[in-house]
């Protein structure tokens, strides 16, 4: 009862005062009330798939377009490739907090421990970074403000992606099939970080209790041990084993 109030109540606020002035913003003051408008809706599009998150009964007026955005990989803008090639049979890491969580806003403290990890690893990594002021960089680490995450989740070398566990990086890492490190901030994070480690392609960090032995002992383990990335491209098939596609349905 308490998560249905708080759910309908956090709904409430952000379409009153967030939603509807974006809207308004580009449509006009003439659109209805968006609040009103989720009252009587008719049709839903709903970001949900089994293979990702939790299976659950709908109304023939919901279908389940998970992945709609997801497609196969381009190859890489030449300055990322190059780095890529470079790192040989080790592969290379993919590190991400999405585009809601900015690692530049992070504490120096939590900085300084990833460069920790990235330092005693024997593979390059792709570091999804915001500003400049980054210093004493590892050789082994590229940074980027912005990277092609798609392109670079189905690159034959990446051995594993360290992620916030957002929803649409868990639907690109189930269809490009790679192993994850979720680190959960806030939201939604946190379950499907944990239902990804049940169906057992992730490892479900804490980021109150994150040390560097343990963020690196975790991507040692997803790569090494093969059953992550056998489970993560059971995934893969199963999500895309489907009679239509996302756009189709």
């Amino acid at each position: 009862m308490g998560y249905y109030v708080a759910a309908n109540l956090m709904h409430s606020v952000m379409t009153r005062f967030m939603v509807q002035k974006v809207v308004r913003r580009h449509f006009g003051n003439d659109v209805p009330d968006v609040y009103e408008l989720s009252k009587n809706v008719s049709f839903v599009l709903q970001n949900g798939h089994a293979t990702v998150t939790y299976p659950r009964p709908f109304l023939p007026n919901v279908a389940e377009i998970a992945c709609i955005h997801c497609r196969p990989p381009k190859r890489l803008p030449e300055d990322l490739e190059n780095f890529i090639e470079e790192s040989g049979d080790a592969g290379f890491i993919y590190f991400s907090m999405g585009s809601s969580v900015k690692a530049s806003n992070m504490p120096e403290y939590f900085r300084n421990m990833l460069m920790i990890v990235f330092r005693n690893l024997p593979q390059r990594v792709l570091w999804k970074y915001e500003a400049d002021d980054m210093r004493d960089l590892p050789s082994n680490v590229m940074l980027g403000k912005w990277l092609p995450q798609q392109d670079i989740l189905g690159h034959p070398k990446l051995k594993a992606f360290v992620t916030h566990g957002g929803l649409l990086s868990m639907f690109e890492t189930v269809y490009h099939g790679v192993p994850i490190v979720t680190l959960p901030v806030f939201c939604d994070h946190d379950s499907n970080a944990a239902k990804a480690e049940s169906d057992g392609y992730a490892l479900k960090l804490d980021l109150n209790t994150l040390t560097p032995e343990l963020l690196l002992r975790a991507i040692k383990t997803v790569i090494r041990d093969r059953s992550y990335k056998t489970q993560v491209k059971h995934r893969q098939k199963l999500l895309l084993d489907q009679q239509e596609t996302p756009l189709e349905k």
